[in-house]
């Protein structure tokens, strides 16, 4: 399977160093990242930047691949065909799995200060009211196999109550489908909730889930632990500048990222088998 690769472009070495290089390790190794799709379509641009910063801070190369669809993304996960894998935690929780529990053995190696929260969201004069009223009513939500979107499947699994999800592309699809009847409510994260209430656009929510972790940053076990020592510090201290601000410019609604500190809470959110085909 081929992916499309945003490469980092580099300056023709000196025939000295290529010499060199021929009779000895350079020390530049070539690692591969991926992006949740979700984020990617959005921030394609700072991804790719991130990545070059990320070779920058690390001394070995970092290339973004960029999966076509969620389809594609799936494949390459299922396939362990990335190095590095930036999601939402239900992903990372999956891809931490042992192989022989049908995960990748990855490690989570930095996450997002912050928690994720969703909720369902409808008009102020909708006629829902509570969860059970979401029975049989079309929800839209961001992302074909998103966070917002397993973890309002997983809470309500009742068939008989559960809504229809309607999966669009991005934020203002969903709130242009909300607005037009396609869609009798939203699933929306908890910062952009209270940021469309605060503009005034006439929202209040049905259903609130839980809390969970953020997006987070994995590698794959089969990287020297100098290596993830390098990448962790690169997306987590400030002294790599040039990732911190890229960083802070993709998330612009949570803070930096941290060394995770409680890889425990990540077990119980592997929501993709049984939720989505394939898996």
């Amino acid at each position: 399977m081929k992916f499309p690769i945003f490469s980092q472009q580099r300056s023709a070495a000196p025939w000295l160093l290529l010499v060199m290089c021929l009779f000895s390790s350079c020390g530049w190794a070539q690692l591969t990242l991926t992006v949740q799709p979700e984020l990617l379509d959005q921030k394609t641009a700072q991804l790719q930047q991130l990545s070059h910063a990320l070779s920058r801070a690390m001394g070995s190369e970092v290339e973004l691949i960029a999966p076509r669809s969620w389809s594609d993304f799936q494949a390459g996960l299922l396939n362990n065909a990335y190095d590095i894998v930036l999601a939402e935690p239900h992903i990372i929780a999956w891809a931490t799995r042992a192989p022989s529990m049908g995960g990748l053995g990855h490690e989570v190696l930095a996450e997002a200060d912050a928690q994720l929260r969703y909720h369902v969201a409808v008009y102020q004069d909708s006629d829902l009211h509570g969860r059970d009223s979401l029975r049989g009513r079309q929800v839209c939500v961001v992302g074909q196999a998103s966070l917002a979107k397993l973890s309002v499947m997983a809470e309500l699994d009742n068939p008989i109550l559960a809504p229809t999800m309607r999966s669009v592309a991005n934020e203002a699809a969903a709130l242009g489908d909300l607005q037009r009847g396609r869609c009798a409510a939203v699933v929306l994260e908890e910062r952009r909730y209270f940021a469309l209430q605060a503009a005034r656009h006439n929202l209040r929510s049905v259903y609130i889930s839980e809390a969970f972790p953020a997006w987070a940053f994995s590698i794959s076990q089969t990287q020297s632990a100098d290596l993830k020592q390098r990448l962790a510090a690169a997306l987590s201290q400030t002294r790599h500048a040039s990732a911190q601000m890229l960083i802070k410019d993709i998330f612009t609604d949570l803070k930096a990222f941290k060394p995770v500190q409680n890889i425990a809470q990540y077990e119980h959110l592997n929501l993709l088998p049984g939720l989505v085909y394939g898996w």
